[in-house]
């Protein structure tokens, strides 16, 4: 009886042994079937990037050329609303002036309330 469970138990043994050289084959397969696609992968993304960037090549170039522009464009429009805020200063400056001028024709007025009061009656 012993024999035959050592017997058993070898069977078991060996059958797991194969089970698992198979699984391992078949892992070995799997991977390289994997590392295929993968290199197949990559080189149809870099066959399909070099077809969008054949495509597309007038359209990178205008972007580039716009982007140019476009850094000439934010320089002249800063230059502007500096200009802009210098003029308008310059505007609220003459706006103080005025109403400094206006309360002092105001004041000389006050002094000649009473020959001015006169002439009304």
């Amino acid at each position: 009886e012993q024999r035959a469970e050592e017997a058993a138990a070898a069977a078991r043994c060996a059958a797991e042994a194969e089970r698992q050289a198979v699984e391992r084959q078949r892992l070995r397969s799997e991977a390289r079937r994997l590392r295929v696609d993968e290199r197949e992968a990559r080189a149809g993304s870099e066959a399909l990037e070099a077809q969008v960037a054949e495509a597309a090549a007038a359209d990178v170039a205008a972007r580039d050329e716009s982007l140019g522009r476009r850094g000439a464009h934010e320089e002249r429009a800063a230059e502007l609303r500096a200009l802009l805020e210098a003029e308008e200063a310059a505007v609220r400056a003459c706006d103080a002036e005025v109403a400094a001028a206006e309360e002092r024709i105001e004041a000389v007025r006050g002094g000649f309330s009473k020959p001015t009061a006169r002439l009304e009656l």
